[in-house]
């Protein structure tokens, strides 16, 4: 019988670990139990004690768990990189945001916001501390 290998992975990447899961599943004859969410999620169910045999998170997440004795000292290793991106509805216009008052009034002029919890998860931060910069 395969044994668990447990994850815990920042939502970012949640579809390149499921479209490899079959793959390294057979061949490290292991079941992948993988866990999903905002970094600061997946940091709290470390914490209070998560299976993990691995834990994928941002960079900066990554080294402060090295630095607490969390994570392995020195395991870390970028595996890739995250971008933000605006997205409207199809039936929408497409709006100006090639300047910072271009985007600023773009979000003004939108019905709603919808971004990743700003207090959880690093887009969702890193979305409000461009709203607070705007």
């Amino acid at each position: 019988m395969a044994a668990d290998f447990h994850v815990l992975c920042a939502g970012a990447v949640k579809g390149l670990v499921l479209a490899l899961q079959e793959g390294f599943e057979r061949d490290a004859d292991v079941r992948l139990d993988a866990r999903f969410g905002a970094v600061g999620a997946m940091r709290d169910e470390l914490r209070a004690g998560a299976p993990c045999d691995v834990f994928v998170a941002t960079e900066a997440m990554v080294a402060a768990l090295e630095a607490s004795g969390e994570l392995r000292a020195g395991s870390g290793a970028a595996i890739g990189s995250v971008k933000t991106a605006v997205a409207v509805r199809q039936e929408a216009p497409t709006p100006a945001i090639d300047s910072a008052d271009a985007l600023r009034a773009a979000l003004l002029g939108a019905e709603a916001l919808y971004f990743p919890d700003a207090t959880r998860s690093t887009a969702g931060a890193h979305v409000a501390a461009m709203l607070d910069q705007l």
